[in-house]
């Protein structure tokens, strides 16, 4: 099949652990009652307690933040998924575990009338003696049992992965969010330090997707293609994962770059986003970018205003000079069309003198068109950016 292309992001507040302790209150009781001064404490606690957030910390440690004080046993890491639990890695034996209490403080405009100021959280830090012994980028499951003071109990399992100690630079580059067979979407990544994909994450509110990159080595200037979808009437989605760049033959595919593919057939990326790139789950920020089209719902509001907003309040994207802040999708109606970011000479420049990458804003992205005049396309998986800025 002939193929498209010639050859030619960790900050975690307490107050996130707050929030999301508040809106699971409802739900998971830690033995209160109401009464008509407000909740208080009951005395016989029968509930379990809470996993409330998983971090990883390191190549040897990870850190696990429970509602309440426990003590944890039959702790083992296994190689796989819950699916596909495989070969034990780490028993108990072969890990150190220490139990710190945190006092949070309740934001104000959390803080509901009669609860407490500040609530009690235990962090479990767990770390492996012999941490060589995990594969960078490949899937793990911790699992084990929270036990609290009260006797009760929580059986868990929380997937991790292989700790990634060499992370490539990479930055959002184009999107294109249309898709009309054989043409998908797709995320192109412009490699501006070389490393290891191992682990990094996009994320898509729009969709509430993520897609965590396998262990690949790049080079800075290359440029890595995820096409967001695989089409059933097509073969040759192949996942170039070494240096054979010419595996990859379904469409869209280009010879000399690197093609990954998400295993969905359904739509993940739309006109209205917000994708970004992390360094792992949770992780630092590496990247993102904010764009919305003129024909937004209501529920696509719902779902990436808040997040664009949180993203804005972590610094991983600034409001342009006019002041606004979203990227304006208007005209993505068409595969001919994409959100190209236009200073990727000024990132590599930043990058190579050792200086901080410059974070992104509307004013770098426009929504390109095929040129007229010149024949150019307008969208470009794996080649430097289309510069015809779309006009209606």
């Amino acid at each position: 099949m002939k193929k498209f292309c010639s050859k030619k992001m960790r900050s975690c507040p307490l107050c996130f652990f707050v929030a999301l302790f508040l809106m699971c209150f409802s739900l998971f009781s830690v033995s209160c009652k109401m009464t008509a001064e407000g909740i208080v404490a009951a005395s016989d606690d029968v509930e379990s307690p809470i996993l409330l957030e998983f971090s990883q910390d390191s190549a040897e440690s990870v850190s696990l933040y429970f509602t309440e004080e426990v003590q944890l046993s039959n702790l083992e890491v296994r190689s796989g998924n819950s699916s596909t639990m495989g070969a034990l890695v780490f028993s108990q034996e072969q890990m150190t575990v220490s139990t710190q209490s945190l006092v949070a403080p309740v934001n104000s405009q959390e803080l509901q009338e009669g609860s407490a100021s500040e609530i009690q959280l235990s962090l479990v830090q767990v770390v492996f003696t012999e941490s060589q012994l995990l594969e960078m980028g490949a899937t793990y499951i911790l699992s084990g049992i929270a036990h609290d003071q009260e006797g009760n109990s929580l059986l868990f399992q929380v997937p991790f992965y292989g700790f990634n100690q060499n992370v490539a630079g990479v930055v959002l580059s184009e999107v294109r969010t249309e898709y009309e067979k054989p043409k998908v979407e797709f995320v192109e990544l412009y490699v501006y330090r070389s490393g290891n994909l191992a682990g990094i994450e996009l994320h898509s509110a729009y969709k509430d997707f993520d897609y965590v990159f396998p262990a690949v080595e790049v080079v800075a200037g290359e440029y890595v293609v995820l096409h967001m979808r695989t089409l059933a009437e097509e073969s040759g989605h192949v996942d170039e994962l070494d240096e054979n760049l010419s595996a990859s033959t379904a469409s869209d595919s280009c010879d000399g770059v690197r093609d990954l593919w998400v295993n969905s057939v359904d739509e993940i990326v739309s006109a209205n986003d917000v994708l970004v790139l992390r360094e792992r789950a949770k992780g630092k920020m590496m990247d993102a970018l904010l764009y919305i089209g003129p024909k937004v719902s209501d529920t696509g509001k719902k779902k990436i205003l808040p997040a664009g907003e949180a993203i804005l309040a972590e610094g991983g994207w600034t409001a342009g000079q006019d002041g606004e802040v979203w990227l304006s999708s208007d005209g993505m109606t068409t595969v001919n069309r994409s959100l190209s970011r236009q200073n990727i000479p000024e990132i590599q420049q930043a990058a190579t003198a050792t200086q901080e990458i410059p974070v992104a804003s509307k004013d770098v992205w426009i929504v390109t068109m095929n040129d007229k005049q010149t024949k150019a396309p307008g969208v470009t998986p794996g080649l430097p950016n289309s510069t015809t800025q779309y006009t209606k």
